[in-house]
């Protein structure tokens, strides 16, 4: 008896450890669409193929091409045009002196947490570059290039 039950708790183990938790866990889906990039403006997009909406809470995945350290994300929603600061995010980095800047770690994976509410937005924007509107991102910072883009809900 004893040995059937053990069997049994085995077998529960390992369906719980096998079967249960992919229906618990979020995973970061891609966005799809258009990459672009513009040389002048030492920045990078995604023009997703269907606008996208961000609830609060979000987690979007931004992998970094280029040589910045310092980018400026910028959820851009429909009706705006790209070089205005509409939808610029605060930054990840910690608020020194510029609470819009994000810091690039080592692996080009920036993490963001989305802190309110953007509808229908049309463009996802990383900027690099100096002094992307008139935010400083530091001397000899480079420029950027969104190379991939997830979200998480």
């Amino acid at each position: 008896m004893k040995r059937h039950v053990g069997n049994y708790l085995r077998v529960l183990s390992v369906f719980v450890a096998l079967v249960i938790p992919p229906f618990f866990v979020c995973h970061a889906a891609p966005i799809a669409g258009e990459y672009g990039e513009s040389p002048q403006y030492e920045a990078g997009w995604l023009n997703p193929e269907v606008p996208q909406n961000f609830e609060r809470g979000d987690l979007l995945y931004l992998t970094i091409g280029g040589t910045a350290q310092y980018v400026i994300v910028q959820l851009l929603p429909e009706g705006q045009t790209f070089g205005t600061p509409a939808g610029v995010l605060a930054g990840t980095t910690p608020k020194i002196n510029n609470a819009f800047r994000t810091y690039v770690p080592s692996n080009r994976v920036v993490r963001i947490r989305i802190d309110s509410q953007y509808s229908k937005i049309v463009q996802i924007v990383v900027h690099g570059g100096q002094h992307p509107f008139a935010f400083p991102l530091g001397r000899g910072n480079g420029p950027a290039t969104l190379v991939h883009a997830e979200r998480e809900p």
